[in-house]
């Protein structure tokens, strides 16, 4: 196994590839830069999970529920939310958090319209596809942004069903 795992990591022009992909690439999961990743060691040899709703109780002990609690916080000090007015759950990548969000919308209307920009993550159409969803894609202006005027009208076109919109800052 490690002999195996020597010549992957030995191939040099591949590992420059994504050495040069890293620095360049914008956005998560790519700029997780750690200068210590030493302080994260005494983890490594534990395979902990993020099981369902981190608030409630679950009878697997290896989970993630204590340090997802704890990001949680941090978030609703930064944000001056009070501890019994927000939920939520950390997703180990966006497409997670697109799909788990849409899938809320989704529960609360099951006749809703899922509604996103052209220039949304891929995943937001693949859970439409996935959630058997109606979609309505929302052009976008030059700079990427949402074409509101472009939103509006196919929200009136579909008044007749509730609306799930998926917005997003940046991408």
């Amino acid at each position: 196994m490690h002999a195996m795992q020597v010549n992957i990591l030995s191939n040099d022009c591949h590992g420059q590839i994504l050495e040069d992909d890293n620095v360049t690439s914008n956005g998560y999961p790519h700029n997780i830069y750690c200068d210590d990743y030493v302080a994260m060691a005494p983890l490594l040899p534990y395979h902990l999970n993020n099981f369902d709703d981190p608030f409630a109780e679950n009878n697997y002990g290896m989970h993630s529920r204590h340090f997802e609690v704890g990001v949680l916080d941090w978030f609703s000090k930064l944000w001056e939310i009070e501890q019994d007015e927000y939920w939520g759950y950390v997703t180990h990548c966006g497409t997670e958090g697109n799909l788990h969000g849409i899938l809320l919308g989704r529960e609360q209307f099951p006749e809703g319209i899922l509604s996103a920009s052209g220039e949304s993550h891929y995943s937001v159409l693949k859970a439409a596809r996935m959630y058997k969803m109606e979609c309505e894609v929302i052009g976008t202006l030059l700079t990427g942004e949402m074409d509101y005027h472009d939103l509006r009208s196919k929200l009136l076109l579909n008044q007749n069903k509730p609306a799930i919109l998926h917005l997003n800052i940046s991408n």
